[in-house]
């Protein structure tokens, strides 16, 4: 009897967690900013849909996609390029990401055209 308690305390205890989501204003600084003409500027986060700002006033709408261990944000823009960091972070002041090509051929994920971080402002 006890190990089926147990067993339910356990299994309770996974299906109870909640999903970590971004929300709030962050800064967006890239490593290389000459590599697909991609400029630094700013991204709001609400939970599954982002837009990116940058100073010219060039908005991009995204979609954010949460999984286990990677968080993936995909653009409108640039259809081809997507943008992923560690599903962990998201809790971090600073978040590092890294940008891939889906075009480069074979895994993309395992090839990173560039990279950056997120800042949070508020």
């Amino acid at each position: 009897m006890k190990y089926i308690l147990f067993l339910l305390a356990i299994l309770f205890s996974f299906s109870n967690q909640e999903r970590k989501s971004l929300k709030g204003l962050y800064k967006l600084e890239y490593k290389n900013t000459f590599t697909y003409r991609l400029h630094n500027g700013y991204i709001t986060f609400d939970d599954s849909i982002y837009v990116m700002e940058t100073p010219k006033n060039f908005k991009v709408n995204g979609t954010v996609k949460y999984y286990k261990t990677l968080t993936l944000l995909e653009g409108n823009i640039y259809p081809n390029l997507l943008i992923d960091f560690k599903t962990e972070d998201i809790e971090k002041d600073t978040i590092t990401f890294q940008v891939h090509d889906r075009h480069s051929g074979g895994n993309y994920l395992d090839f990173s055209v560039n990279s950056g971080k997120f800042i949070k402002i508020n």
